[in-house]
């Protein structure tokens, strides 16, 4: 992988969960960091439902290993516009990159 072609900014944001008091919880989206990364859709499709058109589109996003955050299928990317949730994250070509799959999700 080539630094020059991490040319997009992306936002790594992981799930936190508290108990509400009241015996359940609250899930908010906390910051980790930002990072230059390569995103390029890898696969897409059209489902109908009750006559409904609906696209899924996976995108494949290359960046540096996080130094100190371990990056998992509960995280999600903020990337421009779009919500990119994280389905499967997998050791690049180079151990210092990780390749993550995400399923993009509704706009921000």
């Amino acid at each position: 992988m080539n630094v020059n072609n991490l040319t997009e900014r992306v936002r790594l944001e992981q799930k936190t969960i508290t108990p509400d008091g009241g015996g359940g919880h609250n899930e908010a989206w906390v910051f980790a960091n930002e990072y230059w990364a390569s995103v390029r859709p890898a696969s897409g499709r059209e489902l109908i439902s009750g006559g409904r058109v609906a696209t899924e589109i996976i995108y494949k996003v290359i960046m540096r290993r996080p130094v100190g955050i371990l990056v998992t299928h509960a995280d999600r990317l903020l990337w421009r516009t779009h919500i990119l949730n994280v389905r499967a994250v997998l050791d690049g070509p180079q151990r210092d990159y990780l390749e993550i799959f995400c399923e993009a999700g509704a706009p921000v």
